[in-house]
């Protein structure tokens, strides 16, 4: 794919940054060539939970650490334990992941907040999907963790048909969760997965 001119959002000084000017660079490096670009703002924030989805490949990964490299952001995210044995543990741990043991029955929304209380800045990237196969339904940890941790959502969506990372306005989670849900589900209508786009998942 032809590599294009990638015009970057503005970034505020609260927003947490990571990374250094080659990293920058690489993550440019690996939208521009991929044909992406970003659409929407960057909110001058210090915590939110950046729901991302339609997550239907694998492939989502490397665009997504691509548009976080190319943007300088530290960003944090849950992963399977299994994930972050050794030696791949130690990458994923860079990146920011956070390990959750699920086959222990552990408390993954108390401990997001936990976390998210105890650092000063703090963006949890979270595919509300849960899995990569086709779901009706998200699942709705997300919702529980900006509530409990008094934190607003930041709705992400990748499109593969137009290669577009989208950042949708901030939303502040109330106590009607089926509204906030329907209201937060009816962003991604037209979204286009990397299934959906005719793309080898």
């Amino acid at each position: 794919m032809t590599t294009h001119q990638l015009i970057m959002p503005e970034i505020g000084a609260s927003v947490p940054r990571s990374g250094n000017r080659f990293s920058r660079w690489l993550g440019r490096r690996i939208m521009s060539g991929g044909g992406w670009h970003f659409a929407g703002r960057v909110p001058d924030i210090a915590k939110c939970v950046m729901i991302v989805a339609h997550h239907t490949s694998n492939w989502d990964f490397p665009a997504g650490v691509g548009a976080k490299w190319a943007l300088g952001l530290h960003a944090h995210f849950l992963g399977k334990a299994s994930l972050f044995r050794f030696p791949l543990g130690i990458f994923m741990s860079w990146l920011g992941g956070i390990p959750v043991d699920r086959s222990r029955g552990a408390p993954v929304v108390t401990a997001a907040v936990e976390k998210m209380r105890e650092l000063s800045a703090m963006w949890l990237v979270i595919a509300p999907e849960g899995t990569r196969s086709a779901v009706t339904r998200w699942k709705t940890g997300f919702h529980r963790i900006a509530r409990e941790a008094r934190v607003p959502i930041l709705p992400v969506a990748m499109d593969w048909h137009s290669r577009e990372i989208r950042l949708f306005d901030l939303f502040d989670p109330g106590p009607d969760l089926e509204a906030d849900m329907a209201r937060i589900r009816a962003l991604y209508d037209g979204i286009v997965p990397r299934r959906a786009a005719g793309v080898d998942a």
